[in-house]
């Protein structure tokens, strides 16, 4: 740790006495959740390692897939589906990129 100039130490002391009791709080609460999200943080070890606290990689070889489909998954899918066609799907049916749906 460094030491604190005398100055600096006036500075703090003057700065202190100006806060609100509010401010105070508000300052001593921001610090506490900063403190406990660094904890969260990742390190440059753990990037360097490629790996999270969970020893879960970091990035996955294709983002978004994180779960194994059943082998015959593909044979369930409808024909419809795969040829393009319309088919029943929950939710609006959107229209191009104007964000406009059908009814």
């Amino acid at each position: 740790m460094t030491a604190i100039s005398p100055s600096r130490l006036l500075w703090y002391g003057r700065r202190a006495a100006r806060m609100s009791p509010a401010e105070m709080m508000w300052r001593a609460r921001d610090q506490a959740v900063r403190t406990v999200w660094s904890r969260r943080q990742v390190s440059r070890g753990q990037l360097a390692a490629g790996q999270l606290t969970t020893g879960a990689p970091l990035l996955s070889p294709r983002p978004g897939l994180s779960v194994v489909l059943p082998p015959d998954t593909a044979a369930r899918v409808p024909e419809e589906a795969i040829k393009g066609r319309s088919w029943a799907r929950p939710g609006p049916t959107w229209c191009g990129l104007t964000g406009s749906s059908t009814p």
